[in-house]
């Protein structure tokens, strides 16, 4: 069944609960505003995200964030340094520059606020998830069936 309203009506729905209203209006796929009702879910759990198990990569992403917020530049200098080589360290330290560039980026935004590094790994995965969606909802031979969905 397809649902289809108006962007204001579906902003509204989404204040109210956002989960519900990707539920309502998942039959209205190939508009803008149910696009964005999309991304702006991802966004919002995001930052509403909390690391509490334990066992979990968000838990030590969150736990070497709050030691790299107490001293956010010196780290971030010493993590490009060590990653392109300046220093005789051992390079594998530092796999990937991205993550502590987040780190440094929401230490400067937000301080020592782990919502706000969640909100910024939510942004880039929304970037990516968004334009993936719509080049599989725009194409012509896309439509709303449950084959389609899965």
């Amino acid at each position: 069944m397809i649902i289809k309203a108006n962007p204001g009506v579906k902003l509204v729905t989404f204040l109210i609960s956002p989960f519900i209203s990707l539920l309502i209006y998942m039959g209205d796929i190939k508009s803008k505003s149910t696009v964005a009702l999309f991304a702006g879910f991802f966004i919002l759990f995001g930052l509403s995200f909390v690391p509490v198990n334990e066992d979990a990569d968000s838990y030590r992403y969150a736990e070497v964030f709050n030691t790299f917020s107490l001293e956010p530049e010196q780290n971030y200098k010493h993590a490009l340094d060590v990653y392109f080589g300046d220093t005789g360290m051992e390079q594998r330290e530092y796999k990937d520059i991205y993550v502590y560039t987040m780190y440094y980026l929401a230490s400067k935004i937000g301080g020592r606020n782990i919502h706000v590094l969640f909100f910024l790994f939510a942004l880039v995965f929304t970037f990516f998830a968004v334009k993936s969606f719509m080049f599989i909802v725009r194409d012509k031979n896309f439509n709303n069936t449950l084959p389609m969905y899965i």
